[in-house]
């Protein structure tokens, strides 16, 4: 059996151990980590010594049946949700425990295909609730009854698009924007409101895996096929069979996996690494880039076929500067998950506050927002003003420094962590050294064409940190703002400087 992408710790109850046992080991065999309990007492024993995500409870039960558990997690773990199993002649006490909280009930004997897409449903709400997705299943469903779901006019339009049209549609979808604008999010409520919300969504980025093993990982390979291949491993674009693959940073993977991917689009088929057997498959894509791929494909980078196979429907999300209008919501939304997560009352909001906040350019989007505001709840009271902020935000425009090393990097992952960490480090060595690559790459100690490759890739620019004042170096700008250098390397870069005193001019 297929194991899940997104694993959940669920807790099976029921008095009879056969049902108990074989209900588990389904669930185990499908990826998911399961605890047993006999009677609802049991139960609650064990979620006060482990919290889950899920219940599967039986009704009728000596000691606590399964509505007495169920007022009592809904009580003591409201994190948690419930699922029933009854017979026929107790559906009517289901349906009044759905009434009260339940998440829904399977009647007995356990139809096991049903209850493993039921799961796997809740696992995907829990994955967009757990990434902020919450607020954007709240923004469609307003859309659902007819109300504004964002107070931006672009926003709310693409809100509208996606639920009405893209979602229901089974053509490829190429999500756009910024890091941090939320295009894993998107992705993943398209999935949840598509007719493959049943089937598995599973994510892939391209950024983040090695380039000699993302073919293996996307494709799979058969044993034999290089050193250390001792079986058969199904690859992602396998997994996603009946459902979604969202594959992230499309822009980076390397000239002939995009020849097997605009195949896999194409004529719905591929080989896996090692193999002749060509395998069919039956899935949409969904992929994201905050690269501009039209550029890359004028300079050779990216398949012109394969750009507009991906493009068949395109969504741009705008940055957070850009839909000013809804940081009030976000901010109460964000504030009162992360609460809810840290058992804390909800802090009052200082409109001086949020004029402030509406006035910064948020270059981490709401990710940086998120990671900002979690930061000050754990240093707040009852109320959140402008002087609970970290002192980097506090100032706006031209006086606002550099945020502090890692300050926004809470959130990603470590290949979009390490990307926005090379790309601020260059920026601003690039501004300290008005642009000269040459002396970039000696201070950085790094090879000048690694360097060039960087900056092209970033979409650094370096004519466009040049001073247009004739002063060079830094002691004739008092304003200029100097990296931290660590200990060990100060002597790497005074070497560096020492070197560079003897050369003249910029490139």
């Amino acid at each position: 059996m297929d194991s899940t992408d997104t694993p959940l710790s669920i807790l099976v109850v029921d008095d009879e151990r056969v049902v108990r046992e074989v209900v588990s080991e389904l669930l185990v065999e499908a990826g998911h980590r399961v605890r047993q309990a006999m009677d609802g007492r049991e139960a609650l024993q064990l979620l006060e010594e482990a919290p889950a995500q899920l219940v599967l409870s039986d009704i009728r039960m000596p000691r606590m049946d399964g509505l007495q558990l169920l007022d009592a997690v809904l009580a003591q773990h409201p994190g948690t949700r419930v699922m029933l199993f009854t017979g026929y002649g107790s559906i009517p006490d289901a349906v009044a425990a759905m009434r009260k909280g339940a998440l829904g009930y399977i009647t007995k004997p356990v139809d096991f295909p049903r209850l493993l897409a039921d799961i796997q449903v809740l696992a995907q709400d829990l994955h967009l609730s757990s990434r902020g997705g919450q607020l954007m299943t709240e923004m469609l469903r307003r859309l659902q009854q007819g109300l504004p779901a964002s107070r931006n006019r672009r926003m709310n339009n693409l809100l509208q698009l996606t639920i009405n049209r893209i979602a229901d549609s089974d053509a490829s979808v190429l999500v756009t924007g910024e890091s941090g604008t939320g295009k894993e999010l998107m992705a993943s409520l398209i999935h949840h409101f598509s007719p493959r919300r049943v089937g598995p969504f599973i994510r892939v980025s391209a950024a983040a895996i090695p380039a000699t093993l993302l073919e293996s990982e996307l494709f799979g390979h058969v044993r034999g096929a290089f050193t250390g291949a001792d079986r058969d491993r199904k690859g992602r674009v396998a997994e996603a069979e009946g459902g979604t693959l969202f594959l992230d940073e499309i822009g980076e993977l390397r000239p002939e996996l995009q020849a097997k991917l605009l195949r896999v689009l194409q004529e719905r088929e591929f080989e896996p690494v090692g193999s002749s057997r060509t395998r069919k498959v039956n899935i949409r894509l969904i992929s994201a880039t905050n690269r501009n791929l039209s550029k890359a494909m004028a300079d050779g980078e990216f398949r012109q076929d394969l750009y507009y196979r991906l493009n068949v429907l395109e969504l741009h999300l705008p940055p957070l500067r850009e839909r000013r209008e809804d940081l009030p919501e976000l901010v109460d939304f964000i504030l009162a998950r992360h609460c809810q997560r840290l058992r804390r009352e909800l802090p009052r909001v200082d409109d001086e506050l949020l004029e402030h906040l509406a006035n910064l350019d948020w270059p981490g989007n709401i990710r940086e927002l998120e990671n900002l505001l979690e930061r000050c709840l754990l240093h707040v009271g009852d109320s959140l003003g402008l002087a609970q902020l970290p002192p980097e935000y506090r100032r706006t425009g031209a006086e606002a420094p550099h945020p502090p090393w890692g300050a926004d990097l809470a959130g990603l992952t470590l290949e979009e962590a390490r990307e926005r960490f090379e790309q601020d480090l260059l920026a601003r060595v690039l501004e300290e050294e008005d642009g000269n690559v040459s002396a970039c790459s000696r201070r950085l100690g790094i090879a000048r064409k690694n360097l060039q490759a960087k900056l092209k890739r970033l979409g650094l620019e370096p004519s466009q940190f040049r001073r247009k004042s004739p002063a060079k170096g830094h002691g004739s700008d008092p304003s200029a703002r100097k990296l931290p250098v660590p200990p060990a390397d100060r002597a790497k870069e005074s070497h560096a400087h020492n070197a560079q005193s003897k050369h003249s001019g910029h490139l």
